[in-house]
Formats: structure tokens, sequence, C-alpha cells
């Protein structure tokens, strides 16, 4: 793990869900502050927003199934979050209890309509406009109905500063980077 966290930082900064999973000392081990033991823990919280260490091999599947519903827990600003599983060695030498049973998925919050009401009102006014277009509306089928309000209105698209994706290409949306200072968008 602590070869990859430049890499795990990056996904954490472009809302990539992910789950990382670590290996460590057995868990009968770990007590013994072997030279190699490190506080994986605290490195792993730097960047997860769910952690679970200490998996044994009667809860590595549920484990598994609840890191997986973990990262696609979607927080104010993230559509996808990094999940780190820390399991002992004899996690995975022991007998698994079968597969685990699958969590509800998280429902994709709904636009508030009052909210694009508001938008519309603001948008119509003129002026110059802008739309961010960050995580899932960052999606190629967004991205088009955007384009065609933007159009309309004479508005600028903008992607975030840390994108997960972006597509381009003939006949894809085009889209600029929201730069790193967003006072800068306003020379555009």
């Amino acid at each position: 793990m602590a070869n990859g966290i430049a890499n795990l930082h990056n996904a954490r900064r472009a809302n990539t869900p992910m789950i990382n999973i670590v290996g460590n000392h057995p868990n009968f081990h770990v007590g013994y502050d072997a030279p190699l033991t490190s506080n994986i823990d605290t490195l792993a919280r730097n960047f997860s927003c769910w952690l679970k260490s200490e998996s044994t091999a009667a809860t590595l599947a549920q484990d598994g199934a609840d890191a997986f519903t973990a990262t696609l827990r979607q927080t104010p600003g993230s559509a996808g979050q990094i999940a780190t599983l820390i399991m002992g060695a004899d996690a995975a030498w022991g007998e698994s209890a079968g597969p685990a049973k699958p969590n509800a998925l998280p429902q994709r919050p709904k636009a508030d309509e009052t909210a694009i009401e508001e938008v519309a009102k603001l948008v119509s006014k003129g002026g110059k406009t802008a739309f961010l277009l960050e995580h899932h509306a960052a999606e190629q089928s967004a991205m088009s109905a955007a384009s065609k309000i933007a159009s309309k209105m004479g508005s600028k698209l903008f992607n975030g500063t840390f994108p997960a994706r972006v597509d381009g290409g003939p006949g894809r949306v085009e889209i600029e980077r929201l730069p790193y200072f967003p006072e800068q968008v306003l020379s555009h």
C-alpha cells in the first residue's frame, strides 16, 4: 500500500470508487510488534472513506461486500469513495462461511426540482454563465444534454479540476477543465 499512496491520493481526488485490499501479518501475530509491523490503519485513513481491519476467515466475504457497497456511497462532492480492507494472512487461509449476501446498493440522489428551477431563472437572465459538470454529470449522455442547453444560452461547460475521466475525440462534447484557481474562470 505504501508504494501506491500517490495513486490512491489521486484516486480520492478524482472521486474514483475503489477497493484497496491490504495484506497484513496473521491476526495472532500482530501483537508481537515484529520489525516489519507498521500502522497500516493510520496510513489508510488518509485516503479511505471506509476502513476495516482485522477481518477473519468467517467475516472476510461480508467485509468484501461491505467494502464494495462503501465505494458506491455518494457524499456531497463525491461520486465514489475508496474502501480499504486490511486482512491478516490467516483470514485468507481459514475456512470461509461461504459467499456473502449482497448489500442493498445506495441510491443515486435525485436532482432537487427547486434547485433546477432556480438555475433556469438565473441562466435565462443572460450574462456570463458556466456549468460545472462533475461525477455522473460528466458522463457523455449528461454532457450532451448540458451542451445543448449551454449552446442555447451561450454558456461554457467546465469539468472539475481533478476529473476521474474525460472522454474526447470526434463526436464528443468539448469541455474545459476548471482551473486550479477557480477565479481564473472569470477571464474566459
